[in-house]
Parts: structure tokens; sequence; C-alpha cells
């Protein structure tokens, strides 16, 4: 079966170690795997600035700080790490990011336009537009060989988003099956 974990799993075998890798695999499974978690639109990914961090020791979560860019409102998005696969933990995407391709290295020209704080100094050069186009095609250049015209088309960054909100709702669910009262988000649930 074709999901964002085998996407992941494919960017993490082409991955070499390197160093200033800019564009590389690893890179781009980071990208996928924070819009996944942070529930984000495709250009938003490069607005996410490391100087913005708020580690919380109390529930071990990093706070990484989202920037709407529809609304310009600056949220709150804890990174939790994934139980269920590796692939999409954000700490582990972040720890080989940073350590196999050099993803921490700045450049005097990042520092100099004062972009050296940003996850992706890369991509924060680039308009949201490009940004959703780029990680549009990272997404459709790892599916497999021969994959289906339609299957092909229907993989987009949007669809990190839309899986995103499904996770969320599908806990949500069952928390409300188990709790009298939960709010996710702009969801408010009450148990009848």
């Amino acid at each position: 079966m074709v999901d964002l974990k085998w996407v992941l799993k494919s960017l993490m075998k082409k991955a070499n170690v390197g160093h200033n890798i800019t564009d590389g695999p690893l890179q781009h499974r980071a990208w996928l795997s924070i819009l996944y978690n942070a529930v984000g639109r495709p250009g938003e990914i490069k607005f996410v600035d490391t100087a913005n961090f708020i580690w919380h020791p109390q529930i071990d979560v990093t706070d990484i700080v989202w920037l709407e860019t529809k609304t310009s409102n600056l949220q709150a998005m804890g990174m939790l790490p994934d139980k269920e696969h590796y692939t999409v933990n954000f700490y582990h995407c972040l720890g080989s990011y940073w350590s196999v391709e050099c993803g921490l290295f700045r450049t005097v020209d990042d520092v100099e336009k004062c972009i050296a704080t940003y996850l992706f100094p890369s991509l924060h050069r680039m308009t949201d537009n490009h940004v959703a186009s780029k990680i549009l095609s990272v997404i459709r250049e790892n599916l497999p060989e021969g994959c289906p015209e339609e299957l092909l088309k229907s993989w987009s960054g949007k669809l990190l988003r839309i899986a995103g909100i499904t996770t969320l709702l599908l806990a949500a669910m069952h928390l409300k099956s188990s709790t009298p009262e939960l709010e996710v988000g702009d969801f408010h649930f009450e148990k009848s």
C-alpha cells in the first residue's frame, strides 16, 4: 500500500551523508512529516523558526509555533513523538536531517539575510506557491514507478493536511466515547 509512511521510507532510502546538502531527501522527509503533524498548508512550513521553539519539559513536547498564512495568526503547534511509526516522528525526522545532511549548517548569506534561525532557510527564500509546488514534486517523485496517472494526480501537499485532520478527528471521536467533554482545536465535543 502506498501511503505517507511509504513515501517517507522511500526518501530515507535515498539519503546520503554529506556536508551542506541543501535539498536532500531527509530534508524532504522532514517537510512532509512536519506538514502532516502540524496539519498545515504546504507554503506555511517556510515560516517555522527555531528561535520560536519552546520545550515543555513537563510533557516532553516541543512547541514549534506555526504561522497560518491565511489569517497571519501564530498558533501553538506541539510536536509529539509518534508512537506508531518513526517515519513520521518529528524528532526522528529532524535528528536525521540535522545529523546526516548537516541540516543545522547555515551560510554567511543566511546569517546576513536574518534567515539563519529558520528551520529550512532554503524554503524561506521562496514564495508560498513555489514551496507548495516543490512539496508536490517531492511527493510525486517518490511514488512507485509506473504509478497510475490518476493516483499520481491525487497526491498533493493538501492531502497531507486532509490526512492530518482525519487523524485528529478519529482520535477525537475515540476520546469522545470515553470523556464527557473534549475540545480539539476548533472542534468541541460533548458526550450526550
